[in-house]
């Protein structure tokens, strides 16, 4: 299996939505949690399967319930996350981490 970095950035990404669904409605944050849990889990299974972006051989991972993309690069035997944005913000805000 491959190993899973995350990004920093990427990391206070994700706690600042979890915060999010968690102060709406808890149930919301945990459901949010499972399936990114479960899209890393696949992503990690099967990393060349998601669709390649322009960013320098990134690849892309949509949530299905929820309205996030998960960027992330597969090098060196590594998966690396780049960023989770939601799907309606500008999606290359995050290249300065490459």
């Amino acid at each position: 299996m491959l190993e899973l970095i995350t990004h920093r950035q990427a990391e206070l990404e994700f706690l600042t939505v979890l915060e999010y669904y968690r102060a709406r409605r808890p149930q919301s944050a945990e459901e949010f949690a499972n399936e990114y849990d479960a899209i890393v889990g696949q992503i990690l299974e099967r990393p060349r399967s998601y669709p390649v972006v322009e960013f320098a051989g990134v690849r892309r991972a949509r949530l299905r319930q929820f309205p996030y993309l998960l960027y992330f690069r597969e090098f060196a035997g590594r998966i690396e996350i780049m960023a989770l944005t939601h799907n309606r913000r500008r999606q290359d805000y995050w290249l300065d981490r490459l």
